[in-house]
Parts: structure tokens; sequence; C-alpha cells
């Protein structure tokens, strides 16, 4: 299924981004990274994770890492994070 290690995507507001990412992460079974513009941004992502898919993201750069299948990240502090 998994034809390419990495993509990109670019989602208008309004079409469900949560869900598309949610979804394609919990069917490749991969970790996925999610960058987002803002905190606020960042914020609600967590929350409509946990609540629709009841899994909790790792937010790089508040704690050391763990084994979340998903990780979301502030575009802003992509230059201070240390991606492993």
């Amino acid at each position: 299924m998994l034809q390419h290690r990495y993509s990109y995507g670019k989602i208008s507001t309004g079409v469900g981004k949560t869900w598309i990412i949610a979804a394609i992460a919990q069917r490749l079974q991969q970790q996925t990274l999610i960058v987002v513009h803002s905190t606020s941004a960042l914020t609600q992502m967590v929350e409509d994770i946990k609540t629709i898919f009841g899994i909790t993201p790792f937010i790089i750069g508040k704690k050391k890492s763990i084994n979340a299948p998903i990780h979301i990240i502030n575009i802003h502090s992509l230059d201070k994070a240390q991606l492993d």
C-alpha cells in the first residue's frame, strides 16, 4: 500500500484535516508527523485526535519522545526541534 516513504498534503479549511490525517495514519500503521501553522491549530488537532480516535499524539518539543502513532509540531518550532 505504501509506495512512497513521505507524502505532503495541503488541505483547505473545513475539509476535515484531522479525520483525513488520523485515518491515513491508522491505516498505514506508521508513525506520522503533522506540521501545523499555529499553536491554536496544534491544540485543536491534538484535542480532535484524542476525542475522535482515542489516540494521544506526541507534541514535539513538550517532552521526551514517546512511541505515539502521531507526532505534531508547530512549524515555528521546526528549527528548534531535534528530530530523530
